[in-house]
């Protein structure tokens, strides 16, 4: 059942925080997402203040009240910071994966659409990712399973012209092809990066991730693809 979005009333939401922007030197626009209203901006009024400042920061956990609104930008009443995740903010490449989660659910989703199990994976995620050896491979994984979740990438192992068994093969608007029959130009797949990136957009447990390790030429052919279709 899709939840009804009431904007007549004070609403509470917690949410991650994808993005921060200042804006007129004491003020800070925010871009949220929550699972009952996904992408949301918020501007938070005097969140630079010298005297009890509320400036928040990407990746941070929020519980926010917003006031009503007839705009797509909704002002907060009361800030409170949840979770920090300062763990994530140790290593370099750590960090620089979790922001690119971040950055692909805002490339990707539209506003005030809930979405749920993208929240709660995002954060099943970023809670993942000190404990992996591989950051880069969740960021990846990810980007996979959004494209699934929005209905944009389908991950079968039979070609959808022919249906043969894939071995190698083409990802062309979304749909896997095998060598012989690709009905648009798109990105070709080798065996093992065919298996690999099924793994990547169908694992769930950090075994599957602690157990695989992504090349730099599959993590490329992720992004290309992601990009392509978002």
């Amino acid at each position: 059942m899709r939840m009804i979005l009431d904007f007549r009333t004070d609403q509470k939401l917690v949410g991650i925080v994808l993005h921060t922007l200042p804006f007129q030197d004491h003020h800070q626009i925010i871009s949220l997402y929550s699972a009952e209203w996904g992408l949301v901006r918020i501007i938070i009024k005097y969140a630079y203040a010298k005297k009890n400042p509320c400036a928040v920061e990407a990746l941070n956990l929020i519980e926010v009240v917003i006031k009503p609104s007839k705009k797509d930008l909704f002002q907060a009443r009361s800030v409170s910071l949840i979770h920090s995740f300062l763990n994530l903010r140790k290593d370099y490449t750590v960090l620089s994966s979790s922001l690119d989660m971040l950055n692909s659910l805002l490339r990707s989703q539209f506003a005030h659409k809930p979405a749920p199990i993208l929240f709660s994976l995002i954060l099943r995620y970023l809670e993942l990712m000190p404990k992996v050896h591989y950051p880069r491979i969740l960021a990846s994984s990810f980007k996979l399973k959004v494209l699934r979740h929005d209905g944009l990438l389908a991950i079968d192992p039979l070609c959808a012209h022919c249906s043969r068994e894939l071995v190698n093969m083409i990802v062309s608007q979304g749909q896997l092809y095998c060598h012989t029959h690709p009905e648009h130009q798109g990105l070709h797949f080798s065996h093992l990066e065919r298996i690999q990136l099924e793994k990547l957009a169908m694992g769930r447990s950090l075994t599957c991730f602690e157990e695989n390790f992504i090349t730099s030429e599959l993590e490329e052919k992720i992004n290309s693809l992601f990009a392509e279709l978002k």
